[in-house]
């Protein structure tokens, strides 16, 4: 069950601010005041087991709402970001991340502002159909890939999707928490996977981007 609290807090000048305090159980919480929203730890999965880099872990209770039920918080707060720590930042978590104005990591030394945690690779993907295959599973298939690209570019796994003049292959930047994750979560998902060779190529930010998004100011 979702809990609310009240206080007031000091706003420009001194005046009196509203704070409301949305508890969703464990570390998350949206904290609202001033016309902000601010998101802690947002740990919105299931219950069930996880994994956990070499450990074992399990959730044992539905959080007190969806992340998709929120909103845009302008930022999100993140005691640590390491991809397996799934404690604090679950799947539905980081799926949630792309739309957040800015992420503050919390762990000392780190005060860094960037829009997400989420790295991006650039993938090369040469789709074979089998020989044999009859038209109507490839046709099926297909439409399947459509629906499947679809959601995973509203999570934000799926950022930009290129065809190369003349070739049937295609070229993308996706993006997820780690390689791992996006083989297994994000490319292994696709219905035209197992007709698939990837290459994959893990991205940084050069420093001469004008598009970067983990510069400080």
């Amino acid at each position: 069950m979702e809990t609310r609290q009240h206080a007031t807090g000091r706003g420009p000048a001194g005046t009196r601010q509203p704070v409301t305090v949305r508890l969703f159980g464990g570390p998350t919480a949206l904290i609202e005041t001033g016309g902000l929203r601010l998101l802690t730890d947002p740990a919105f999965d299931a219950p069930g087991p996880a994994t956990g880099g070499t450990r074992a872990l399990a959730k044992s209770r539905h959080p007190a709402g969806a992340a998709e039920g929120i909103g845009t918080p302008h930022a999100v707060l993140l005691s640590h970001d390491r991809s397996v720590d799934i404690d604090n930042l679950g799947f539905a978590g980081r799926h949630l991340l792309p739309t957040v104005v800015s992420g503050v990591p919390a762990r000392a030394g780190r005060h860094t502002q960037r829009r997400n945690i989420m790295r991006e690779f650039l993938v090369e993907i040469t789709t074979t159909i089998p020989e044999g295959t009859e038209p109507a599973e490839v046709d099926r298939r297909r439409a399947a890939e459509a629906v499947r690209a679809e959601e995973l570019a509203a999570t934000g796994n799926l950022f930009r999707l290129w065809r190369p003049v003349g070739e049937l292959r295609s070229i993308g930047v996706w993006r997820a928490a780690d390689e791992d994750e996006l083989h297994e979560k994000v490319l292994g998902t696709l219905p035209l996977r197992s007709w698939m060779t990837l290459t994959v190529t893990p991205l940084e930010s050069h420093p001469n981007d004008p598009g970067r998004a983990d510069a400080t100011a």
